[in-house]
Formats: C-alpha cells, structure tokens, sequence
C-alpha cells in the first residue's frame, strides 16, 4: 500500500514538476519577445523621427542659452528654424547623438507631433521584418499638456499584450511612447517547439516508468493475495468460521477476510470474537467473558478487558462490517451490519 501511494505521488510531484517547467518556458520565451519588440519600436520611434523631420524640409540649427536662463526657446536665426536649449547636467551627461535626437523630439513635439496610426504602422512593419506577425498598437503621452492618445480602443486586446518600457523624449522629457503587441500563443510555442518537445518526452519517460512500477507493485500484491487466498482454501474447515456472508474469521492466520482486505488481529482478539459469536445475541456480560479468556481472576480482570476490547476495536477501524457494542454495565455485544 506504502508502495501504491508513494507511486501516485511521484506521479503527481513529475505532473506539476511538468507544468512548472512549460509556464516557465512559455514565460522565458515572451520575455525574449518582449526584448525583440523593445527593439522594434524603439527602430519605429527613429524612423518616424526622421520622417517628421523631413517632412517640414527645414534645415534646423542648434544653438544654446545661458544655463540661469528659465525657458526653452524656438527661435528664427538666419530664416533657419533655431532650437536653443539650456544647459543642465542632463545634456552635459548626453552624447552628441543621443543629444540631437532629443533635441529633434523637442523640436518636433511643437512643428510636426507624433501621429500615433504613422508610427503603429512603422512598429508593426518593423516587427514583420523580424518575422513576427503580431497586432500592435501605440500608446503616446504628451507631458507637457497630459494629453494622452492610444490607437486602440478595444479592452480585449490589451488583455494579453505584450508591453514595451515607456520610452520617453525630448529634452525637457516632452513625449512617452508604449508599444503593444499582441503575439499568437502558436508563435510562441513554434519558437520553443524543441523545448517543449524535449520536456515532454522527459515526463512522458518518467510517467511510463512509474506507471510500470506501479502495475509491478499491482501484480506483486495480486501474486501475494492470491498465495493468501490459497493459504486459507488448504486450511482444515475448522480453523474458518463464517461471520457473514461476506465477512471470514481465519482462526489459524489471525485474519478477517472480506473480497481482497485482510485485517490481522492478535490471537485474543480472535477469542473474543469466536466467544461472541458462539453465544445468542452475540452477547456475553463482562464477568463471562473474563472467566471464559482468563478464568478465575482475583483482580483488575475487567481492567484487563477493557483493553482487550479496546484493541480490538483499533482492527475493527478497518472493517466496518463488524464492531463491538458495550452494553452499559453489563457485557459487550458483537454486531453484524452486514446481516
């Protein structure tokens, strides 16, 4: 039985163990999606820069103002459109590159504004070149007037998006951007078809093996019934006594039998219950039974059949069928519930 349980448990410890390792890798695999689809967007978000820029066919010249200066300006210098900007430990901080580019986003947030459907389209194409075909959408905020715009209104999509880091521009931080992306589950699994294959093929091993160990154990308890079984038929009739019709006292094993349970019992458990048995009523007083197990005592005889009776009643536990009634201040009865 021992055997049987730790079986089914190791069953069950290799299923959830199973389970655990697909969502771990079901989760490893979007968040590798998730760093493909930052890097799309944050391609989209300078494509669809330049794109704006280009549209004003303005060249821009970059200048600068004293750092106690409290106001960003866009000003006119020589019929070019001029950007000044402060000096901070922000821009101090930054690369040429990294400077322009926020410098360009600022400019841009007041001559040409990101149109959000504009830059979705570019972060879905985006996307596709990396042979991801997902539904995406843009989230933009503008910081300064709080204005905030999404592309998509339908709540069911974002409930099992994928989403970017904000991504924030400007010099004075004007525009964040969030992207979305919805990937098909199917994607995802294509993408760790080997994992899961060999994951798979693990628990499937080890799910054989213990089936196999536990028809073993099965055919084992089956082969030690069956000798049981064959141990009681050679028994002389006498040593077998019938309490019900599906319910046997093997006097010489110590055994109750009923179909495939056996109970042990001690040898003066057996007593008891042939002694009850072989009375009317299956009844005797308390003074019967002390005489009949023990004869003529001086002392603490009814001590010593309480607890007699007491351990029979813990084998019983496993056998419903029979148990044992006191009878206040009289004797014990032994009742059938099978008759």
């Amino acid at each position: 039985m021992k055997k049987k349980l730790l079986s089914i448990l190791l069953i069950i410890i290799i299923s959830l163990f199973y389970i655990y390792s697909m969502i771990t890798l079901y989760n490893k695999l979007v968040s590798n999606n998730k760093t493909l689809i930052q890097s799309a967007l944050e391609k989209a978000i300078d494509i669809d820069k330049d794109i704006r820029f280009k549209q004003l066919n303005a060249p821009i010249w970059i200048g600068s103002v004293p750092k106690d200066t409290t106001e960003y300006t866009t000003l006119e210098h020589e019929n070019k459109p001029t950007i000044r900007i402060k000096r901070s430990d922000t821009t101090k901080k930054m690369g040429q590159t990294e400077k322009l580019n926020h410098v360009l986003q600022t400019f841009l947030h007041i001559e040409n504004p990101v149109n959000v459907n504009v830059l979705d389209s570019i972060f879905n194409h985006e996307l596709q070149k990396k042979a991801l075909k997902a539904q995406t959408a843009i989230g933009y905020i503008d910081n300064i007037s709080g204005k905030n715009i999404t592309n998509r209104t339908d709540s069911i999509f974002f409930r099992s998006v994928c989403t970017t880091d904000t991504l924030t521009y400007g010099i004075r931080n004007e525009v964040s951007i969030i992207g979305y992306a919805k990937i098909p589950t199917l994607y995802i699994i294509n993408q760790g078809k080997y994992q899961i294959l060999g994951i798979s093929l693990i628990w499937l091993t080890t799910f054989i093996f213990l089936s196999l160990w536990r028809f073993s154990i099965k055919k084992s308890q089956n082969k030690l019934d069956a000798e049981i079984i064959d141990s009681v038929l050679d028994i002389p009739s006498d040593s077998l006594r019938q309490i019900s019709k599906e319910l046997l006292l093997d006097k010489k094993l110590c055994l109750l039998i009923k179909d495939d349970r056996k109970i042990k019992l001690t040898s003066q458990s057996v007593q008891i219950i042939e002694l009850l048995l072989s009375n009317t009523d299956y009844y005797l007083s308390y003074d019967e039974l002390i005489f009949k197990l023990w004869g003529k005592v001086e002392c603490k005889g009814q001590e010593r059949l309480t607890q007699s009776i007491k351990r029979l009643r813990e084998s019983l536990k496993w056998c419903p069928e029979i148990t044992i009634e006191n009878i206040r201040k009289e004797g014990y009865r032994l009742v059938i519930k099978s008759e």
